[in-house]
């Protein structure tokens, strides 16, 4: 099932399970791509052939130090990963062209969507959540 949502409000769009979820800002210019992945915290965790081939021809990914541990064995060889550490504007200062990012859950449900979409409203943003923990 696919969404698209023009511009997020303030309130929250939940969307769970394996939908696409598209989120995009009208205006583009010199805008940026975030591909954002749901991940639990399963070691072994298991992802539709949609999003394999995202990750296998993805140069850019970044996340968490554990979701970086989760991942790496389906990262390619030569990727280039940005942790998400504090402060964030010097996350956002490492992040070009298309990001491939892995985030806890839903990305959309007070996660790290939002966070794109507030520090960079013209990004195009495209999610993959999956289910979370409440």
């Amino acid at each position: 099932m696919f969404f698209m949502v023009s511009d997020l409000p303030s309130e929250l769009h939940r969307v769970t399970g394996s939908r696409l979820c598209k989120v995009k800002s009208e205006k583009f210019a010199n805008a940026m791509k975030f591909i954002v992945i749901g991940i639990t915290d399963n070691p072994t965790p298991w992802f539709p052939p949609e999003i394999l081939e995202i990750i296998k021809n993805g140069k850019v990914f970044s996340g968490g130090k554990r979701h970086h541990e989760i991942v790496a064995p389906l990262l390619p060889a030569n990727a280039e990963w940005i942790d998400i550490t504090v402060p964030l504007d010097a996350v956002f200062e490492q992040y070009h062209d298309e990001v491939v990012v892995f985030a806890s859950g839903d990305p959309l449900f007070f996660g790290f969507a939002n966070t794109i979409k507030r520090k960079m409203p013209n990004a195009e943003i495209v999610a993959y959540p999956t289910f979370n923990s409440l």
